[in-house]
Formats: C-alpha cells, structure tokens, sequence
C-alpha cells in the first residue's frame, strides 16, 4: 500500500468497512516501522558515541583501543609461552582485573595453541610504528 493510499480518504466515500480496517492496520503498521526505525538510528548514534569515547580513551601506557601493537618480549602463560616476541595484536581494550597496569590484546597468533588468541599482557609493549 502506498503512503498516498495510508494517509488520504478515498475517493468518492466508497470505501468499505474492510477497506477502511485494512487501511487503519496499515497506518499503524506504518507508525510502529517508523518509530522502530527511529529507535534503531538512535541506538545506533549512541552505540557509535560510545565507541568513540572508548577509542579516545587512553589506556595503561598510553596505548589506544584498536592500536596494533608488537610484543616487545616473550609472553609466558603457566611457565609456557603463549606469544612470541615481534607478534603483532590489536588492543582490545584494558584488563579487566588490573585496567591501569595492563591491556587486552588481540595477538595474530598464540603459541600455546588457544583457540582464541587473546591475552591480556602487561603494557611492556610498544606500538607498532616505533618498532624498527
């Protein structure tokens, strides 16, 4: 049904009961789409503002959230090494346990086998553009 049809009377009062139901059902569906719609743009605005502060919020040592960043030492988990020196990450945020002292980072690859190559580390990294 087009808008024109939704929001104008018909022509010459020959509208039915039905017709007059169907076009009220259509009217209110078209309403709930739009607020939908709109409720949809503005969760969408605020979950990007939020992103935003968290992108520009500077983190332990410095470090920015989705930065890359090297491994500047080997990464030991339980005596085992879980990165290797020179492993590029992605830093997904702070630690949750200690936020001021350490990072979450998103490691290409963990030596330890993990399916999920994340590790927190300690921010005895550095970015990625210093690294010679």
């Amino acid at each position: 049904m087009s808008d024109d049809m939704l929001y104008s009377e018909p022509k010459n009062g020959t509208e039915t009961s039905e017709e007059k139901e169907k076009r009220e059902d259509a009217k209110e569906w078209a309403n709930r789409l739009k607020l939908v719609k709109e409720k949809r743009k503005k969760d969408r605005e605020v979950a990007q503002e939020q992103q935003q502060k968290v992108k520009e919020k500077k983190l332990a040592g410095d470090f920015v959230t989705g930065q890359t960043v090297v491994a500047t030492h080997d990464i030991s988990v339980r005596g085992k090494i879980a990165v290797k020196k020179g492993c590029e990450g992605v830093v997904q945020g702070p630690s949750l346990n200690h936020p001021q002292e350490r990072l979450n980072v998103l490691f290409k690859e963990r030596r330890d086998k993990k399916m999920q190559p994340q590790l927190i580390a300690d921010v005895a990294m550095s970015p990625l553009d210093y690294i010679p």
